[in-house]
């Protein structure tokens, strides 16, 4: 792993302990037990987790520091598709696990699917998953980024997956 210049490292244990007070049972047990968390994470999972949608919505894009030499922007680059991935796992079995207690049971994989759709492109305004990693990734990393930006659509995109797919072929 590409050791980055991070934010946090010297926040005492009982601290970064009491910082996961914001998140449920289901939440704190998958922080808790994923290996790539360190307890200096927690305050900026718990920073996300406690901020409005508004503020969230203006995480569509990173704006990365204009002075960063190509390495540092490469190596940013590569830890960054290393934890996304690895967010869209986690925040996956934990879709599943909150569809599982709602239901009584385990959703079907289309039930995932369209779950996942929903929290991947987003609805109604509500702030995706994508929107919270970006805000994780400014405030741990703020040495590489400089600011983040809401990007607007035209008028004519109003459901994400039409936004999405007309964006597809607009290349």
């Amino acid at each position: 792993m590409i050791d980055l210049v991070c934010e946090g490292s010297s926040i005492p244990p009982s601290e970064a302990i009491r910082s996961l007070d914001v998140f449920d049972e289901g939440e704190r047990r998958v922080i808790l037990e994923d290996p790539d968390l360190k307890p200096a994470d927690y305050p900026h999972l718990a920073k996300v987790k406690r901020m409005s949608a508004s503020l969230l919505r203006t995480y569509d894009q990173l704006v990365l520091r204009a002075d960063l030499d190509e390495r540092e922007i490469n190596d940013f680059a590569r830890v960054y598709d290393q934890r996304s991935a690895h967010w869209a796992d986690r925040e996956c079995n934990l879709l599943r696990q909150r569809l599982a207690r709602r239901d009584g049971r385990w959703p079907t994989e289309q039930e995932l699917q369209l779950a996942l759709t929903q929290e991947i492109l987003g609805y109604d305004g509500v702030p995706t998953q994508m929107h919270r990693f970006r805000a994780y990734m400014a405030l741990k990393y703020p040495y590489y980024v400089e600011g983040h930006r809401e990007l607007h659509l035209p008028k004519g995109l109003q459901e994400p997956a039409s936004a999405c797919r007309d964006l597809a072929f607009a290349a």
